[in-house]
């Protein structure tokens, strides 16, 4: 699995995104990362989603100055290899500096690790960005092929088995109305 992919999975499943809506036109500057007042790290998103109300929907963003706290990563202390804000922080290094895209093509000629940049100055589309999760299904040998709205329904399932209300759910995972957490 890619760098990229695994950044891409944990905002899916931490933040409980869209399964792949508006992503593609994400720039460096959709996230950011800070400090609690603990001071533990975690990555946010720089805007607010609006909530999708029917499939076709279009789905449309606005900056806000307000971090929504139902929307974030937190880093793991003491596990570097697997945490999220690691990963996030480390992707945003090896990113196009002369590129405003977040999701960058993977630079061919790159020899990893020793390059400093690994991706180059084109973003990757929606249609590619779509087939991901069934491509990470097949490369890791997965009992079935995942789709990118199936890390959706984990989220959803992971909050769900953590206590959360049918109306916590749909406000974390902007499903709209309680009636549609299933």
């Amino acid at each position: 699995m890619h760098l990229q992919h695994k950044v891409w999975f944990d905002i899916l499943y931490y933040m409980g995104r869209l399964g792949q809506e508006g992503m593609h036109k994400f720039t460096k500057e959709a996230f950011a990362v800070k400090k609690n007042a603990e001071g533990r790290k975690y990555v946010y998103q720089t805007f607010n989603d609006v909530t999708k109300k029917s499939q076709g929907d279009d789905t449309s963003v606005s900056r806000s100055t307000k971090i929504d706290m139902d929307h974030v990563m937190f880093e793991l202390p003491g596990d570097k290899k697997c945490c999220p804000v690691t990963s996030f922080e480390f992707y945003l290094t090896k990113l196009n500096a002369d590129y405003d895209y977040l999701w960058q093509h993977p630079n061919p000629f790159c020899k990893y690790p020793q390059k400093d940049r690994w991706y180059d100055k084109q973003k990757i589309g929606e249609n590619s960005m779509h087939k991901w999760m069934k491509e990470l299904s097949i490369a890791a040998c997965l009992s079935e092929e995942y789709t990118n709205h199936c890390m959706r329904k984990t989220c959803i399932t992971a909050l769900a088995k953590s206590g959360f209300t049918p109306h916590e759910i749909a406000n974390i995972t902007k499903l709209g109305e309680p009636q549609n957490v299933h």
